[in-house]
């Protein structure tokens, strides 16, 4: 039987990649970043290179596809296809 996923953690890990998302648009340093929300460098990197399938994240989401096909297809967290998806609702 799976675990269920804590709700807490899921909702700060949303709102950390929504900050990141946020801050990486304003051309933040990414160590400050970092920094300022506590976790490590390499993660903040990674939301970066993730960011880069934004419109293709978007796009499928528009298809119709769920969050998690779309996460393991494109190779992202299914956290980051969810914020996308709260961003792009029409």
């Amino acid at each position: 039987m799976a675990a269920k996923p804590n709700p807490i953690r899921k909702g700060k890990e949303l709102n950390t990649i929504t900050a990141i998302r946020n801050m990486l648009a304003k051309e933040l340093d990414i160590h400050l970043i970092a920094e300022i929300l506590e976790v490590g460098t390499s993660f903040v990197q990674k939301i970066e290179r993730q960011l880069k399938k934004e419109s293709q994240i978007a796009t499928a989401l528009k298809t119709g596809g769920t969050i998690e096909s779309i996460a393991k297809k494109l190779r992202v967290l299914p956290t980051l296809a969810e914020v996308i998806k709260s961003e792009h609702k029409p």
